[in-house]
């Protein structure tokens, strides 16, 4: 008897340990998938975001220039590309992510907004000078700027180079010990679905880990309603928030639903060790 409580022991402890190699596992594979992988920034660049990037720099030029400089509004309204401002966030993004600052073609959006100024002067009779021209097309370039660069991507890249270097040895080492921890588990249970249920409470317990938070997150929707400026930012990083409290959420169901299969499969090797069919 003393025995067998002192295995039920040593299992649950081995159960733990399981349960901590198993979310380490999940969680860092699910932010390699997710917001750590190279190309994640790059496919949320979509039409969409870069449309909201358009209306956000066209909304914040007509409230800073255009009452103060007795400016019509409509001045504004197509003075960027859609297709430079597509080009030009993804120079910069690729430009950023391999440490280079800027990646655009700054005097080709020069030219094409002082072309945009004066056509528009033109076709409603207005005159503007050289000396108002230039200073006018500077603070548009300024805001063009601060609306396709990636400046809190500084802050990320620094722990993606982290979590890269530190990835592999993350998911070797935890790997090597839930195996270890596993094969001593079911060395020391004579009926191995003993073993096995075990594993599957380590599953659970780590699907427990894993799943409240996100899915409190996803459902309370607080980081959605925070005060971020610009609103293609805040538009972006609520997308970012999304898809990787998505993942968690699926990596912990994932484990789980593995938790269920582990159950399912110690109820049948149980029914056969009943019957004596070897250790099961």
């Amino acid at each position: 008897m003393k025995k067998k409580h002192l295995s039920q022991a040593i299992s649950v402890i081995l159960s733990f340990f399981i349960m901590v190699c198993i979310t380490v596992i999940a969680v860092s594979s699910c932010l390699a998938a997710t917001v750590f992988r190279k190309d994640f920034f790059s496919g949320l660049m979509d039409d969409e975001y870069c449309q909201s990037v358009m209306e956000s720099l066209t909304d914040t030029l007509k409230q800073k220039l255009s009452a103060p400089s007795n400016i019509p509004e409509e001045v504004f309204d197509n003075l960027f590309s859609f297709y430079f401002i597509k080009d030009d966030i993804k120079s910069n993004l690729n430009a950023k992510l391999v440490g280079i600052e800027s990646g655009y073609n700054n005097e080709r959006v020069r030219e094409y907004v002082a072309e945009q100024i004066k056509s528009y002067a033109a076709n409603n009779n207005m005159e503007i000078s050289e000396d108002s021209l230039n200073p006018l097309v500077d603070y548009c370039m300024e805001e063009y700027d601060n609306h396709i660069s990636f400046i809190f991507l500084d802050t990320y890249l620094s722990f993606r180079n982290v979590f890269d270097k530190a990835f592999t040895y993350i998911l070797i080492g935890f790997s090597a010990i839930a195996i270890f921890l596993t094969l001593f588990l079911f060395s020391i249970h004579k009926y191995k679905h003993r073993a096995v249920r075990f594993c599957a409470c380590s599953l659970f317990a780590s699907s427990l880990m894993i799943v409240p938070l996100p899915l409190f997150l996803l459902i309370q929707g607080g980081y959605k309603n925070l005060n971020i400026t610009p609103e293609h930012v805040k538009l972006l990083l609520v997308e970012v928030a999304d898809q990787t409290l998505s993942g968690l959420l699926l990596t912990g169901l994932l484990a789980a639903a593995a938790g269920v299969a582990a159950t399912l499969i110690t109820k049948r090797m149980r029914e056969r060790a009943k019957k004596g069919q070897h250790n099961y």
